[in-house]
């Protein structure tokens, strides 16, 4: 339940909905990214022919540059789409997600202090949940 406290109107998310509309959000940067990295892979070859050129081979590093970014924005939208489509979460979430809950709640335990968390429950959270250091780490340094 939201409410926004300027005008004193409450909202609520069906959750159902939401997992659909990230579903197919999901499903779509798969299809898209996949057919723009495939793409971008194949002019690699082509563009590094001008290599020979006197010229800086700016056409090479930017196909080599959308190439892997379409293939991150793919890891993405796959991973995405694994989480929303995880039905044997969905079916019984409560029991996964408390245990998962503990578990973090312990790492944060240990690695609290001064105010936040140091970089060792930070890494041993990314070990235990699988997940990308530098990017928590990079996401960390925002907020």
């Amino acid at each position: 339940m939201c409410s926004n406290s300027a005008t004193g109107v409450r909202y609520s998310l069906n959750s159902r909905l939401v997992r659909r509309r990230l579903r197919h959000i999901a499903m779509r940067g798969t299809v898209i990214h996949r057919k723009y990295f495939y793409g971008s892979v194949t002019l690699l070859p082509l563009t590094t022919a001008l290599a020979v050129l006197p010229l800086p081979n700016i056409p090479f590093f930017w196909v080599l540059f959308r190439t892997y970014s379409h293939w991150r924005a793919l890891q993405g939208s796959e991973k995405l789409l694994e989480l929303v489509s995880d039905y044997s979460r969905a079916q019984n979430p409560s029991a996964e997600m408390m245990e998962a809950s503990k578990e973090l709640d312990e790492l944060l335990r240990k690695g609290y202090e001064n105010g936040s968390v140091n970089e060792q429950a930070i890494s041993d959270i990314c070990i235990q949940f699988k997940l990308n250091k530098i990017d928590v780490l990079k996401w960390r340094d925002l907020v």
